[in-house]
């Protein structure tokens, strides 16, 4: 039983390097919404007065990376207990 693939073209053409691109794209979409995601939860500290917060996802590589180039502090706090949570402080 299985798939025939024979007649499909997307599998047909399918390479590594467009897998690789593809996953690019993916990627980088993904962290782009994460980022905007953490940088609005951070301002919605500020506008209380506070000077940190949580963010309970797992941060992708790149948007904890580009948080600490901006002077973000960020401490990874998940436990089995509670989950996932970074503390976020500036």
């Amino acid at each position: 039983m299985g798939i025939d693939l024979v007649g499909d073209t997307v599998y047909n053409n399918l390479t590594a390097e467009i897998a690789r691109k593809r996953s690019i794209e993916v990627s980088s979409a993904e962290a782009k919404e994460q980022l905007r995601d953490v940088l609005t939860a951070i301002l919605e500290e500020v506008d209380k007065g506070n000077t940190s917060t949580y963010f309970y996802q797992s941060l992708l590589p790149n948007v904890n990376n580009e948080l600490q180039k901006r002077g973000f502090k960020i401490k990874n706090t998940s436990d089995q207990k509670d989950g996932v949570s970074f503390y976020i402080e500036w």
